[in-house]
């Protein structure tokens, strides 16, 4: 048997693997690609580093209760929907390769990212790799625009895709522009997390420049979902800090107008937001917006089909039984439904996208709590720099599939950050009462 001392030793090494692993994932989220095999190395480290210090500690540490009862709900009929399903082994093979280890990741960052320090640390990494990832995908867009030459040679490395009007746009590292506008949209609204964390006035500064980058790379990404969910969560924040520090608020506007006007010189961004606004948009095939709302009503269709448990969990399911409900006129073979919420239903049923609500709502529930109840204001703006994170992916979420592969895990550890922001103001509160 192991004394008290060694069981310590174990556990505390156990915590430092922990905390490690769950960053060097943070830092690949945007090359998975590249760094797959490491990155399931570290994903199960940080199962087995959890799991043995839960076998010594003789407890886990999970979400309240509250949230606790609908999250572990989700993920029992999401497995049920598995074994239900006609596709098992590639539902199995998905639920395993990437869903298995997002709850993983959700769960070690509950358990241990249990300090602001901790959090400001997966926060600095999250901005950093942001902002190189936006060099690397600037600089090729740019190198396109200027050297004609080179254009075929980027299309074809995937730096660059090429809409069949012509309009183009990066997608390094990502290799599809939706996940990368997705990612983007996330991380550019991390900085105002990070701002709020950070105590040095200079640095400060320093990152509310340099927020300029991802948010000007999304806006070269042409992708309108994450454009509107960025806009959103941008607002929550702006209004905030108009009630709070005219400062703040300033610097706010100055930036949203130096974007806008960016923006607005280039005839191809401008052409693809007023397309929101053309009736054309909506009527013909070969538009994406048109398209978007066939998948819609095929999937819809899918769900009244098989509405409790679905065709079976992972978005391969979809792609496979898409075909049968595709219209006629559709022009390729769409690969899940452009939405969280009816890919969810497809997939795993009506029952389970209850329990993904119910838990969503419940995390929304504690940030808009410490927003309203804490009386720390450094808490209040994290908590709300959050919550505006939170609406971004969730309203994103509605034209946006974003709970597979990359952005899927980036979604995940947002949603355990928030929550471990709850459990820090809660025990802080405990240990001053």
């Amino acid at each position: 048997m192991l004394n008290e001392n060694k069981k310590l030793i174990i556990i505390n090494f156990c915590d430092k693997l922990i905390i490690v692993s769950v960053l060097f994932i943070t830092f690949t989220i945007p090359f998975e690609r590249t760094f797959d095999f490491p990155n399931q190395i570290a994903q199960y480290l940080a199962l087995i580093c959890l799991i043995t210090k839960t076998f010594f500690t003789k407890k886990l540490k999970l979400p309240p209760a509250f949230i606790s009862v609908p999250f572990i709900l989700y993920i029992i009929f999401s497995i049920i929907t598995i074994f239900t399903s006609k596709y098992f082994n590639l539902s199995i093979k998905i639920f395993i390769k990437e869903y298995l280890h997002y709850i993983i990741i959700f769960l070690c960052i509950i358990s241990l990212y249990n300090t602001q320090n901790r959090i400001k640390l997966i926060v600095l990494l999250i901005v950093t790799v942001s902002i190189f990832v936006s060099i690397i995908s600037i600089v090729p867009y740019y190198i396109y625009v200027a050297k004609p030459e080179l254009r075929e040679r980027l299309v074809d490395l995937k730096f660059i895709f090429l809409d069949p009007d012509g309009s183009f746009r990066p997608l390094m590292p990502f290799h599809y522009h939706n996940r990368f506008a997705t990612y983007l949209m996330i991380a550019s609204l991390y900085f105002f997390v990070l701002i709020t964390l950070l105590k040095n006035k200079k640095n400060k500064i320093i990152f509310g420049i340099l927020s300029f980058l991802p948010i000007y790379c999304l806006i070269l990404t042409l992708t309108r979902a994450a454009w509107i969910g960025f806009a959103m969560g941008f607002i929550i924040i702006v209004i905030f800090f108009a009630l709070k520090n005219k400062k703040n608020f300033i610097f706010s506007l100055i930036l949203l107008f130096v974007i806008v006007s960016i923006a607005s010189l280039s005839g191809m961004i401008r052409n693809r937001f007023l397309t929101l606004f053309k009736k054309e948009s909506y009527q013909e095939i070969s538009s994406t917006i048109k398209g978007r709302f066939l998948g819609y009503e095929a999937a819809i269709k899918m769900i009244k089909e098989k509405p409790l448990l679905g065709y079976g969990f992972g978005w391969r399911v979809f792609e496979k039984i898409y075909p049968d409900f595709m219209e006629s006129e559709e022009l390729e073979v769409k690969k899940h439904a452009h939405s969280n919420y009816l890919e969810i239903a497809v997939e795993s049923g009506l029952i389970t996208l209850f329990f993904y609500l119910w838990f969503s709502i419940s995390v929304f529930y504690v940030l808009i709590k410490l927003i309203l109840t804490s009386k720390n204001s450094a808490t209040k703006e994290i908590a709300l720099s959050f919550l505006a994170i939170l609406i971004a992916i969730y309203i994103n979420a509605l034209g946006n599939y974003s709970l597979r592969k990359t952005v899927g895990m980036l979604v995940w550890i947002t949603l355990a950050l928030s929550i471990s922001v709850y459990n820090i103001s809660k025990e802080k509160e405990k240990q001053d009462s």
